[in-house]
């Protein structure tokens, strides 16, 4: 077991399965890198830190102050992760995080990973895309995070908004700069601010796979509809 260790500029720890860290310090330029099968007790991440969560680790209720970052890679999972005003997540392909709260000034990076929110209140800092990644979002109203980077092939995935052919739509109101994504069933509905230039006819809706009730929103349109639409800018 490593107790009381701090992590310095340049150096990484890996704790693989077995392993445990106990009261380690991540300082600006370090890296420490929790493996599936780890146990880490008390761990620190300071301004410029770097927390990697591993293939099969299990992150739960971690703090991610200002200036630290938590990778989530692929396998990884964190779970009511509490980002503070300038700490980051960032959750790579195949890594989840899910329950947890961005505070305002917190920033959250979806790098082909899956961000799930439960609520209206869990978020209201920023969100960004960064290329193939889902967004779910499993409660209804207005969020109070803003979006950006939102384009092909990332997703909104609101379970809380029951996907009914003809019926289930989503409308965008705003300018050049900045909007708001209004998707409804005609019963529930759930809007988000976007970051960007969008056009209100470009939002396509579907349902969810593997046996949900919910829809899943992308950008652009379906292939038939492609050509009949301007592009969208960002």
């Amino acid at each position: 077991m490593l107790s009381g260790f701090s992590i310095a500029k340049g150096a990484t720890v890996e704790v693989l399965s077995g392993g445990t860290v106990s009261k380690t310090t991540v300082t600006r330029g370090g890296v420490l890198e929790l493996f599936g099968g780890a146990t880490a007790i008390a761990t620190t991440v300071k301004s410029g830190g770097t927390l990697d969560v591993e293939a099969g680790y299990v992150l739960s209720g971690f703090g991610v102050a200002k200036g630290a970052t938590v990778d989530v890679l692929s396998g990884g999972i964190a779970s009511g992760t509490i980002v503070s005003s300038g700490g980051m997540i960032d959750i790579f392909a195949g890594g989840i995080a899910s329950g947890g709260t961005i505070k305002s000034g917190g920033d959250a990076t979806i790098s082909g990973g899956t961000l799930e929110l439960g609520s209206t209140a869990t978020a209201s800092g920023t969100i960004d895309f960064a290329g193939g990644g889902t967004l779910k979002l499993d409660g209804t109203g207005t969020y109070g995070f803003v979006t950006s980077g939102y384009a092909v092939p990332d997703v909104f995935d609101l379970s809380a908004v029951n996907f009914i052919s003809g019926t289930t739509s989503a409308t965008y109101s705003g300018n050049t700069s900045s909007g708001t994504l209004t998707v409804t069933d005609g019963t529930h509905s759930v809007s988000v601010e976007l970051l960007g230039n969008y056009l209100a006819t470009i939002f396509s809706v579907g349902p969810e796979g593997g046996g949900g009730t919910g829809t899943l929103v992308t950008d652009p349109p379906a292939a038939s509809m492609v050509g009949l639409l301007g592009p969208h800018n960002t």
